[in-house]
């Protein structure tokens, strides 16, 4: 959820989305507002829940989707988990 609701306030800063919320880079009202958005699947949340490449080829903005082989990343590293000492 972190990584898609940082790739919509980066493609809102460029004007090709505007959300209901006040969803910007440090604006933690906004974020938290999203996030209960999306959880209840309730105004521009309906759309944010969809993954973000999705939602980026839907309003523009593909080249701010951080993507391998059409997949989001993760935000964690699971290799890590494979080799404990």
């Amino acid at each position: 959820m972190g990584g898609t609701l940082a790739r919509v306030m980066a493609a809102g800063e460029n004007v090709l989305i505007m959300t209901d919320t006040d969803l910007n880079f440090g604006s933690l009202e906004g974020i938290a507002t999203a996030m209960e958005d999306i959880a209840y699947v309730h105004g521009f949340g309906k759309e944010v829940r969809c993954e973000s490449r999705a939602l980026l080829q839907k309003y523009g903005g593909t080249n701010f989707a951080i993507q391998v082989k059409e997949m989001e990343m993760a935000a964690y590293d699971p290799r890590s988990l494979l080799y404990k000492s």
